[in-house]
């Protein structure tokens, strides 16, 4: 599984009260329709009934099309690519600064581990990430 926390950012720094909310999605869901986006509705008590989390995962080093192109490469490390959308606004004077921030389920304690995140992006409720995070599946 992939679980990824979405945060708003203060000055620099992950606000823990601004946690927008949560997304679960097995690693298989997203090899199903690789290079294609999967729709997870965000969860959370800062979420409206329309924020989506698009995640697309291709082959590590690949462009986001390489599955159109038949170019797979090595299938057991992947790239994922997160898109927001309809996030909540949690700042006063400007539009709120979110960031998404990747855990994995450790295997010998099965506890999360944040492996991960995205770069925050300014005043944007309806984001394409730019920075990707790698994961090595088996």
């Amino acid at each position: 599984f992939l679980f990824y926390d979405f945060y708003c950012i203060d000055l620099t720094k992950i606000c823990p009260d601004a946690m927008l909310g949560e997304v679960y999605v097995p690693i298989g869901k997203l090899l199903e329709t690789p290079g294609h986006p999967v729709a997870i509705p965000l969860q959370g008590k800062n979420c409206g009934p329309d924020t989506v989390i698009q995640l697309i995962a291709v082959p590590a080093g690949s462009p986001v099309d390489a599955f159109e192109k038949g170019d797979q490469g090595d299938v057991t490390s992947l790239d994922v690519y997160v898109m927001g959308r309809n996030l909540a606004d949690h700042d006063l004077l400007s539009k709120s600064d979110p960031i998404a921030v990747l855990s994995v389920m450790n295997s010998l304690n099965n506890q999360f581990d944040a492996v991960g995140a995205t770069e925050s992006k300014q005043n944007d409720q309806n984001t394409n990430f730019v920075r990707t995070n790698n994961i090595n599946h088996y």
